[in-house]
C-alpha cells in the first residue's frame, strides 16, 4: 500500500497495465484496446489523486493531534524579558511579582496609519528585597568613577603605574541594620555594548571579595529565592511559570554574584576609610572629595581579565529580571450549562498562563491533570482551551452563529407557505430577534475580535463564585525595548522608589506557537519528556527554538580551553546550525538569539555538559 499511496502516476499506470497483462496474457501493451488503455490511464489519475489526499488527511491528523496534545508550556507565548534598575527611596522595600511597572512603546498601527503608543507591563518573576542604598564610585588600578545606572563618570585617573588587578566599589547604605542588608546582596555585572564572549563572566566568579578589608564569601547563581511551591510537586516542571523562571535565571546566572548570607561581625566593626589602594593611587585632591561614609568592596580579579576589561565593565545593585506581563483578575459565576469563562485580552495581547483559581470559599483549583492539593475528586479542575473550546468542529463561534442566521432565513419561507397565522407571527418576531443579535454583535466587534482561548471548569458547587488571574503579554512586540529606558509603578502604587530604569534591551519575546510548530512541540515532549540526554533530544529541542531559522543542525565533539586558569582543557559537546538564508539575521542577532536557545539547553539537560552553539 505505501508503493500506491507514495508513487507518482506513470508507476500507478505502469503497475496496473502490467497485472492487466498477466490477468489476460497480453504480450504488448499496443494490443490493449484504445478504450481500455484510456481507462487505466484514468484509473491511475484517480489512484494517483487519492494518494495524495491520503497523505493531506494524514498531515492534518497530526496537526491536530499535535495542537490539542502538545503541552501548553511549550506552546504558550514567551513574554520579553530584561534586567531592571530599581533603586528604593526607603528601608525594608519589597517588590512584589504582583507589582506592575509600565512604560509606553511605539509600534505600528497597521495599513497607512503610522505609529500608535501602546503600553507595555513589566513584572519581577518572585519577590526582591531591595537594599536601600547605591554604588556610589567605582575604580580600577587606573580610572575612578562616578556610578550611574546605565553609565559611568571619569572622576580621575591614576597617577602611578599599579600592578594591583582589582576593582574597588564605594556603597552608600542607608539601612538601619548594615549587616542584615549586607547579607544575600545581588551584585549583577555586565559589559554592555563591549562585546566579550559569555564565558568570561563564568571568570568573575573567581575573584576574591572583601568587605571593609575583611574576606567574605560570595556565589554565583542564588539571585533568585526559588520559593515555588510547585517545585515540591510531582508536577513542578509542568508549572509554565516554574519554566520560565528557570529558563531566564539559566539565561542571566553568569551576570550575578552574591554575598553571602552569613557575614562577619568584624566586616562592620572598624570606623571606614577609603582603601589604601585608591588612596595611594589617586590624586589626593579628587581622593578627598569622595564621601567618607562608605562601605567599601574590593575583588581581586584573575589576572586573566585584562585592565581593559574592567575598565568597561558595569556593576550594579538593586538589579534583577523582570518580564512583560500584566495581571488580570476576574470573578464568573459557574453554572453547570455556563462552565465556560472567555479570556478577554485587550489589542494585541495574548494569555501567557492562568495564574489561580479559587472559588469564594477560598478553595484552590487545580488545572487539568497536575491536581496541587494531592487529592482525587470530581471536581475543583479547570483547563484552558484554544479557539472554539477546541471542538473536533472546526467552525468558530462566529461561522455557527453565521450559519444559523442564514439557515434560518432560508426555511423561513417554507414555513411561511402553510400559512397559519401563528407560524407567520413567530417568523416576523424572529425576523426582530435576529436583527437585533447581529447589531449587538458588531457592537461587541463580535466579527472582528473573538474570544480565542477559554477557560472550562469543573465547579465544585452550581452557582459558585470563582476568582480568576490570569497573566497576559504582548511577546514579540516587547522586544527591542532600548537600555535606558524609564518605568513607572501602576497607578496606586507606593511611589517608594527614585528611579526605574532598564539595564538591557528586552528580548526573549514570542508569540504561540503555530500548527507546524506545536506538532514539533508536541514530538520534542513525546521523546524527551523535556529533559535533553542524547543527541536527538538536543536536534529537536533546537527545532523547537530556531524553528524555519535553521536549515541543518550537526552534532560533534570539541575541546575548548576552561575559562577557569586552575584547569587546562575541557570536553565540549559543539553544536553547529547552519541559517536559513531567506531569513536575514545580522551577526549581533544570532549571537542574541544563540545565547537563549543555551541558556534554555543547559538548564534542561539531565548531564553536566558543557555546550557550544556555533554557526556554520
Amino acid at each position: 500500500m505505501n508503493d500506491i499511496f507514495y508513487s507518482s502516476k506513470e508507476e500507478i499506470r505502469n503497475r496496473i497495465i502490467k497485472k492487466a497483462q498477466e490477468l489476460w496474457g497480453i504480450q504488448k501493451v499496443f494490443d490493449f484496446d484504445p478504450l481500455v488503455l484510456l481507462l487505466m490511464e484514468v484509473l491511475s489519475s484517480e489512484i494517483f489523486q487519492v494518494s495524495n489526499d491520503v497523505h493531506d488527511f494524514e498531515n492534518r491528523i497530526f496537526d491536530k493531534i499535535g495542537r490539542l496534545l502538545a503541552p501548553d508550556y511549550l506552546v504558550a507565548p514567551l513574554p520579553a524579558h530584561a534586567i531592571l534598575f530599581y533603586q528604593p527611596n526607603e528601608n525594608e522595600v519589597c517588590v512584589s511579582p504582583y507589582l506592575q511597572m509600565n512604560m509606553k512603546k511605539k509600534i505600528a498601527a497597521g495599513g497607512s496609519k503610522g505609529e500608535k503608543m501602546m503600553e507595555m507591563n513589566f513584572s519581577s518573576l518572585e519577590e526582591v528585597d531591595l537594599f536601600h542604598g547605591k554604588i556610589r564610585y567605582m575604580a580600577t588600578a587606573r580610572q575612578l568613577y562616578e556610578v550611574q545606572p546605565n553609565s559611568k563618570k571619569v572622576l580621575g585617573k591614576s597617577v602611578h603605574l599599579t600592578t594591583e588587578h582589582a576593582i574597588y566599589l564605594g556603597i552608600k547604605c542607608l539601612e538601619e541594620h548594615k549587616m542584615k542588608s549586607f547579607e544575600g546582596l545581588n551584585f549583577y555585572f555586565d559589559w554592555g555594548n563591549y562585546q566579550v564572549n559569555r564565558e568570561m563572566y563564568k571568570v568573575l566568579n573567581l575573584g576574591k571579595w572583601y568587605l571593609n578589608g575583611v574576606p567574605v564569601k560570595h556565589h554565583q547563581n542564588r539571585f533568585l529565592k526559588k520559593s515555588w511551591r510547585s517545585e515540591e510537586e510531582l508536577f513542578g516542571r509542568k508549572n509554565y511559570l516554574f519554566n520560565l523562571s528557570q529558563d531566564i535565571e539559566g539565561y542571566y546566572q553568569q551576570h550575578f554574584l552574591t554575598l553571602d548570607d552569613d557575614l562577619d561581625e568584624t566586616c562592620f566593626g572598624k570606623e571606614q576609610s577609603i582603601p589604601e589602594g585608591i588612596t595611594a593611587n589617586f590624586d589626593a585632591q579628587i581622593v578627598s572629595k569622595l564621601d567618607q561614609d562608605l562601605d567599601w568592596i574590593r575583588i581581586d580579579m584573575p589576572t586573566s581579565l585584562p585592565n581593559q576589561l574592567l575598565e568597561e565593565l558595569h556593576v550594579q545593585i538593586n538589579a534583577f529580571p523582570v518580564v512583560n506581563k500584566r495581571l488580570v483578575e476576574g470573578k464568573h459565576r459557574v453554572k453547570a450549562l455556563k462552565n465556560i469563562v472567555a479570556i478577554e485580552t485587550a489589542e494585541l495581547e495574548q494569555l501567557l498562563t492562568v495564574e489561580d483559581v479559587v472559588d469564594q470559599e477560598g478553595e484552590r483549583y487545580s488545572e487539568v491533570p497536575y491536581n496541587r492539593s494531592g487529592v482525587h475528586a470530581d471536581a475543583g479542575f479547570y483547563t484552558v482551551r484554544q479557539g472554539g473550546v477546541e471542538r473536533l468542529d472546526g467552525r468558530t463561534a462566529k461561522d455557527l452563529l453565521d450559519y444559523l442566521f442564514e439557515l434560518i432565513r432560508d426555511e423561513k419561507a417554507a414555513f411561511a407557505s402553510y400559512n397559519a397565522d401563528f407560524l407567520n407571527t413567530i417568523l416576523r418576531e424572529l425576523d426582530k430577534n435576529l436583527a437585533l443579535i447581529q447589531q449587538k454583535g458588531k457592537a461587541l466587534h463580535l466579527s472582528q475580535n473573538e474570544f480565542k482561548q477559554y477557560i472550562v471548569m469543573n465547579a465544585k458547587n452550581d452557582g459558585d463564585l470563582v476568582f480568576t488571574k490570569m497573566w497576559l503579554t504582548h511577546a514579540e512586540l516587547a522586544n527591542g525595548i532600548s537600555v535606558g529606558s524609564q518605568l513607572q509603578l501602576q497607578l496606586g502604587a507606593a511611589k517608594n522608589y527614585e528611579q526605574l530604569v532598564l539595564l538591557t534591551n528586552s528580548k526573549g519575546g514570542r508569540s504561540r506557537l503555530n500548527r507546524r510548530d506545536s506538532l514539533q512541540a508536541f514530538k520534542y515532549n513525546v521523546t524527551t519528556g523535556d529533559r535533553i540526554v542524547s543527541k536527538n533530544d538536543i536536534i529537536n529541542f533546537i527545532k523547537l527554538e530556531l524553528g524555519n531559522v535553521v536549515k541543518r543542525i550537526e552534532i560533534k565533539p570539541g575541546v575548548v580551553m576552561d575559562s577557569d586558569p586552575r584547569r587546562g582543557f575541557q570536553k565540549t559537546t559543539d553544536i553547529y546550525v547552519e541559517p536559513d538564508l531567506a531569513f536575514d539575521l545580522e551577526g549581533s542577532e544570532w549571537k542574541e538569539l544563540l545565547a537563549q536557545v543555551l541558556g534554555k539547553l543547559q538548564v534542561r539537560s539531565s548531564m553536566e555538559v558543557h555546550y557550544r552553539l556555533l554557526v556554520k
